[in-house]
């Protein structure tokens, strides 16, 4: 009946929005909801054209994605909703570089973040629209001759809503809350409207669930912050 803080199926505190901007909504497609494809968002924009995102079984309540900011309610940083994603192959590599990996995946595996440490290079891609990742894996493996890592299983969690003003803040509130519930994220960094970490598959649901909580249930006097 509507766009939710979070996918309620994984998280028993979210809520629906009555309303959620274009940049919100297109952040929560691409980092991982799986309720409009962002492609889609993209066009409404476009054309200035609100999408109502209702029930298919019918009923009053609903929300609609349209221009604006943050909707009221909006919790720590800015956030609007937190969402994840389970579908991402990790590629480490200390020889190959970025453009080599990304000319093996080719185009039907889009990257979606690379990180270079020293001489290390890691790099996120999906997988969704790959019929067989297993094949992928070992045109990988065959084409780069051990110089590569592969983890088949990993995933990310975004904090979706933060502005840029608060990046830094959001990224350490991410960090702290998932190293207090003993979740390990090697990576967390910042896009434009999202708040990023990426982790095992595994651990998706309850980071999800655990920022969930964090950011938009209750605020430091113990009082809910999201409301819609």
């Amino acid at each position: 009946d509507g766009i939710y803080t979070a996918d309620p199926r994984i998280c028993q505190g979210a809520k629906r929005l009555d309303r959620i901007g274009y940049d919100a909504m297109e952040e929560l497609a691409r980092q991982g909801a799986r309720v409009l494809h962002e492609r889609a968002i993209g066009h409404a924009r476009a054309g200035s054209v609100s999408i109502h995102a209702c029930s298919t079984f019918g009923g009053a309540e609903h929300t609609v994605i349209g221009p604006g900011d943050a909707p009221a309610g909006a919790g720590r940083h800015g956030v609007v909703g937190v969402t994840g994603r389970k579908d991402l192959l990790r590629v480490r590599s200390r020889g190959a570089d970025a453009s080599a990996l990304r000319d093996a995946l080719g185009e039907e595996v889009p990257v979606v973040v690379t990180e270079t440490r020293g001489a290390t290079l890691d790099l996120w891609a999906s997988t969704l629209e790959v019929p067989e990742p297993n094949a992928l894996v070992s045109r990988l493996r065959s084409r780069f001759d051990g110089s590569i890592e592969i983890e088949c299983l990993a995933g990310s969690v975004a904090l979706v809503g933060t502005p840029p003003a608060e990046a830094a803040s959001a990224r350490s509130f991410l960090s702290a809350r998932l190293g207090l519930a003993g979740i390990r994220s090697d990576v967390v960094l910042s896009t434009q409207h999202a708040t990023v970490a990426m982790l095992a598959a595994g651990d998706v649901d309850r980071a999800i669930t655990v920022l969930h909580r964090a950011a938009l249930e209750t605020t430091g006097e113990g009082r809910a912050a999201c409301t819609a």
